[in-house]
């Protein structure tokens, strides 16, 4: 009977220290919300709730890297807070900080005084790289790539790197810094089989004009699957200013004589899709070198 009794006190207690948790981690949550630290402190002391979490597994110093809140990150990282816990999607403070915010020093801090992870994965496989790509956020992914030890090429669970998210979310200034400082592999591919170069084709003509610009390997001669970036744009009814863009690059001779593996030409790609636009600019070139080659035979004759 005695131990009878003992037990049920016992888990009287566990359930009362559980519920006192609870309420204690749901004052911090509001202190951090409200960027209170007079109550942040007061609440830490009371027990040890550093890592509290919401239901959705959002942790306090998630909310606090959300706020922007750095006092708050500071006090917590003091407080034993995890920065590697994470959310239900698999999200770390780190990631936190740099996709909801632009705050460098948070994500200096939590990596250079919390010890976080760099390479750590969501449940969709994206680094906190890939996040600082994805939302534009410079000043953090030259942080990465400079001062930790990010993997570039690290790929997600539908086969994107951090330059591909760069690429499709026109971060233009994210991709020159990844392709000028990292050595990335523009042909490796995602799980639809596209590379930067598709992407890029896919996003915008400010994308692909900065890639001939910059000399990253996007020329006339650049192959995808077996034919001309040019031939994949037709296919692939990309924008009619993409298409303009990447031919205008070619010499009238070069866009009569260029062929796929297969030996077909432009014709046989405008035909397939039947794009007229492509087909006018086409005439217009063939056309230009007619009248260039007349006027040469002219020359030859006099």
């Amino acid at each position: 009977m005695k131990k009878t009794i003992f037990i049920a006190g016992l888990l009287c207690t566990l359930a009362a220290s559980v519920l006192w948790a609870d309420w204690n981690g749901e004052r911090l949550m509001e202190a951090v919300r409200e960027q209170n630290m007079t109550n942040l402190k007061h609440y830490l002391a009371q027990t040890d709730s550093a890592n509290y979490a919401d239901d959705t597994g959002r942790s306090l110093l998630m909310e606090a890297c959300s706020k922007q809140w750095m006092p708050g990150v500071e006090k917590l990282i003091e407080a034993k807070a995890n920065p590697s816990f994470k959310n239900s999607n698999g999200q770390t403070a780190l990631m936190i900080a740099v996709k909801e915010t632009n705050n460098d020093n948070i994500a200096k801090y939590l990596i250079e005084r919390g010890e976080a992870n760099v390479n750590a994965e969501d449940h969709s496989g994206k680094t906190v790289l890939m996040y600082a790509a994805e939302n534009n956020n410079y000043n953090n992914l030259v942080y990465l790539v400079k001062n930790t030890k990010v993997n570039p090429g690290q790929q997600d669970n539908l086969g994107n790197t951090a330059l591909m998210y760069a690429i499709k979310n026109g971060n233009i200034a994210g991709a020159k810094y990844l392709a000028d400082s990292t050595g990335v592999n523009w042909d490796q591919k995602n799980s639809d089989g596209k590379n930067a170069f598709m992407l890029a084709v896919e996003k915008s003509t400010q994308m692909v004009r900065f890639l001939f610009e910059g000399n990253y390997g996007l020329d006339i001669d650049k192959k995808v699957n077996g034919m001309p970036i040019l031939f994949w744009a037709i296919k692939t009814r990309q924008s009619k200013d993409v298409i303009s863009l990447i031919m205008n690059n070619y010499t009238p001779e070069a866009l009569l004589t260029t062929t796929d593996e297969n030996g077909n030409d432009i014709e046989y790609y405008i035909d397939l899709v039947k794009d007229e636009y492509a087909r006018r600019i086409f005439e217009e070139k063939k056309h230009f070198k007619k009248v260039q080659d007349e006027k040469q035979a002219a020359k030859r004759r006099y």
